[in-house]
């Protein structure tokens, strides 16, 4: 039997107060909340100030339960999972940065083996980019790499 495997999944490890992603990133995703596509779906829009306070922690699984879970009702056996170093081409930090994002698919490949497999990701451009990588590989035991030129940057680029 094959084996279905996610190439493409996010663990969020937001808490109260820690976020994910940078206040620019949150802000484009309550936008979408409340006026995309499944926004419209439901008729009135929703006011993207209220979602926002909440947004990080309504996407968070920091214990990666609920990515499990939806891998076991899609009938997915393995998912690789991605950080998002969205910081940098932001311009504005996360709270929680690339470093502990990676450490934490780390833990995750640990806790659910043979099921979770940590990629390191951080933007090419963050000073100190390949250290960062190569402990994510080296330290932290993650699989592979995962770059995200919609960041803003070209894959031709020397950083790269």
């Amino acid at each position: 039997m094959a084996i279905v495997v996610d190439m493409h999944k996010h663990i969020s490890t937001a808490t109260e107060g820690r976020s994910y992603f940078p206040w620019q990133q949150r802000w484009h995703v309550c936008m979408n909340w409340a006026y995309g596509k499944e926004a419209r779906k439901q008729g009135d829009p929703r006011d993207p100030e209220a979602l926002y306070p909440r947004q990080d922690i309504r996407m968070a699984d920091p214990e990666g339960k609920w990515a499990v879970q939806d891998m076991d009702e899609g009938g997915v056996d393995v998912s690789i999972c991605l950080p998002i170093d969205y910081s940098f081409s932001h311009g504005s930090e996360s709270s929680i940065g690339i470093e502990e994002k990676q450490q934490h698919l780390a833990e995750m490949q640990e806790k659910y083996p043979g099921r979770i497999i940590g990629f390191a990701g951080p933007d090419p451009r963050r000073p100190g980019a390949p250290d960062i990588m190569a402990r994510g590989i080296k330290e932290y035991g993650l699989k592979g790499l995962k770059l995200i030129p919609k960041a803003g940057y070209y894959m031709w680029q020397e950083e790269v």
